[in-house]
């Protein structure tokens, strides 16, 4: 008796619970919106990326997605990467032409700087040595001097200028324009000069520093008179080059003074 009692219960209490469960699945699943499916094509879309044939988590059909956008997105990329590889390859072979222009540019300046060395030793090997011996009597005869230097007396600036006159006379005219120091190319000229006087006037000692530095200054103040009366030609030009040592006795008479 009470197995059916309860058995009557449990229908009656199961009818008025089920409409409301059916109402509640059916309001649940009217709120329910689908789930999109995840594709390649909706991220594309979504990001805006181009396709990349050669990125596997990129990978996709054309039946995925439009067929000729892809298409075209593929070859920009492609253009892309050939042009990056190109401006890859100019910089490669411009990098290898720079280096090598440069090693054989320094290896020029190089050879150039090691032949101008042994001009300059050669130069340096003709300029002549301070001697004992005194003067290269080679360049004018010892009684010619001898001659000059008893005309002029105790006067050695004049000495040295008659002596400068009569050796420029055959050559080197236009270190005739430049100071005595500067003279590279008559070098010999000049050392003559001056053992010239150290001999005839008998320097010896410490004496010869202040001796030379007069004689060199008288030397060098012709010099700057021959400048001034040039009246502005170039030194390229100077005016001893038309000079005439045998006619023009006064000219240098005057410059001498």
């Amino acid at each position: 008796m009470l197995q059916l009692v309860d058995k009557q219960l449990a229908e009656e209490l199961a009818k008025r619970i089920n409409p409301s469960v059916q109402s509640m699945n059916s309001n649940f699943q009217q709120r329910q919106t689908p789930t999109p499916e995840l594709n390649t094509n909706a991220v594309i879309n979504a990001h805006c990326f181009e396709d990349d044939t050669k990125n596997p988590t990129m990978r996709h059909t054309p039946e995925d997605t439009c067929g000729s956008c892809c298409t075209s997105c593929a070859e920009a990329n492609s253009r892309k990467l050939d042009g990056i590889l190109e401006k890859l390859k100019h910089v490669e072979s411009s990098s290898s032409a720079k280096s090598a222009e440069t090693g054989f540019c320094f290896e020029k300046i190089m050879s150039e700087l090691e032949e101008t060395n042994n001009v300059l030793r050669s130069v340096y090997s003709k300029i002549p040595k301070p001697s004992t011996e005194g003067p290269n009597f080679a360049l004018m005869p010892k009684e010619k001097v001898a001659t000059m230097r008893k005309l002029r007396g105790d006067n050695m600036n004049k000495f040295a200028l008659d002596l400068e006159r009569e050796l420029y006379a055959t050559g080197d005219r236009k270190d005739l324009t430049k100071p005595v120091e500067k003279r590279f190319a008559s070098a010999d000229k000049v050392a003559f000069i001056k053992e010239c006087v150290f001999m005839f006037y008998d320097v010896h000692g410490e004496a010869k520093r202040t001796t030379w530095l007069a004689v060199r200054n008288a030397l060098n103040s012709r010099v700057r008179r021959l400048r001034s009366s040039s009246k502005g030609m170039s030194v390229d030009c100077p005016l001893l080059e038309s000079f005439n040592y045998d006619t023009d006795e006064q000219k240098w008479s005057d410059l001498t003074q």
